[in-house]
């Protein structure tokens, strides 16, 4: 038996196939999986097979695990990490047998499995997918400390989506001036300090936000109200956004990106919209923004389309 760790009042080990009654039995209750879309087991066999099947430890070291009551190993449910390969982010999940619930195991077993990840994988987020009516989970993450992004669509469901940061990441709203250094040596590179201050920096209705690496700003991005003729309703644009080359393959543009769609949310905005640079399409286009209208330039600066994203305005009760 591999346990990967204890919290104050359990264990948490790999799936054994002696779990194998203890799962069908969890799933078999229709207020367990009255939120997680999944169909019961049909039998003991069905999830012996589920079990013998299931291989996201071999493949990326972490993944759910049986949590059990350290004085009587008794079987509570499941905690643990999933990766997501085409959102490409981390999920924590759980699942408890209805006996267990309301005892507090939930966010015990998912605050340190958060840890964990972060402090043997080193991910730079880890998220959570709760149904909207499933406001005991909301409360569960929160309590973990993680925060409520947005409404967004997974595996075909709109979720609610909650995200916490690794410890020696930051993101905090900056003032305008801390944005120019880094705007000139991504965006502007070569040209004067004057090319990187833009219209509307200053408007109190601006928000500029800095991601910090172990307390280094390494990453800016700016929000302000912008209409754009080719939108109807409340917009809001982002600018600037900008990561300094070291720290580009860390995944610090979808924190913040996913920081503005936060804020586009509280704000309770239609559209998020951008003039993006032809490099950085693909990397938007993950992220479900599209083009709208054709090319255009910007003197000195290079091609760009305008890209977009109809922002969900619903936010959790």
């Amino acid at each position: 038996m591999k346990i990967i760790l204890e919290t104050k009042r359990t264990y948490l080990r790999e799936f054994l196939l002696e779990d194998a009654k203890d799962f069908y039995e969890m799933n078999y209750d229709p207020e367990v999986i009255k939120y997680t879309g999944d169909p019961p087991f049909s039998s003991i066999d069905e999830a012996v097979d589920f079990i013998k099947n299931y291989n996201t430890y071999s493949i990326y070291g972490y993944g759910r695990w049986a949590v059990c009551d350290k004085i009587t190993n008794e079987f509570l449910g499941f905690c643990g990490l999933k990766f997501h390969p085409k959102e490409n982010l981390v999920e924590v999940g759980y699942r408890l047998k209805r006996k267990f619930w309301g005892k507090g195991f939930a966010t015990e077993t998912t605050k340190d499995v958060i840890q964990f990840g972060f402090k043997n994988f080193n991910f730079n987020a880890v998220y959570g997918f709760v149904d909207p009516l499933n406001k005991a989970s909301c409360n569960v993450l929160l309590k973990c400390g993680m925060n409520y992004l947005f409404k967004a669509n997974h595996d075909g469901d709109l979720v609610l989506f909650y995200r916490v940061l690794h410890p020696d990441i930051k993101i905090k709203k900056i003032s305008a001036e801390k944005t120019i250094p880094i705007r000139q040596a991504v965006l502007r590179q070569g040209k004067p300090i004057s090319s990187c201050v833009f219209k509307g920096d200053e408007l109190k209705s601006t928000v500029h936000f800095g991601l910090f690496s172990k307390g280094k700003l390494v990453a800016v991005a700016t929000f302000n109200d912008n209409l754009h003729l080719g939108f109807k309703g409340s917009q809001i644009q982002l600018r600037g956004m900008a990561v300094l080359d070291q720290y580009k393959t860390k995944g610090y543009g979808r924190l913040l990106l996913e920081i503005g769609e936060q804020l586009a949310t509280q704000k309770k905005v239609t559209i998020l919209w951008f003039n993006a640079r032809i490099a950085a399409i693909p990397f938007y286009e993950k992220f479900g923004y599209k083009i709208i209208g054709d090319s255009f330039e910007i003197p000195d600066v290079g091609t760009h389309f305008v890209m977009y994203k109809e922002m969900n305005q619903e936010t959790p009760n």
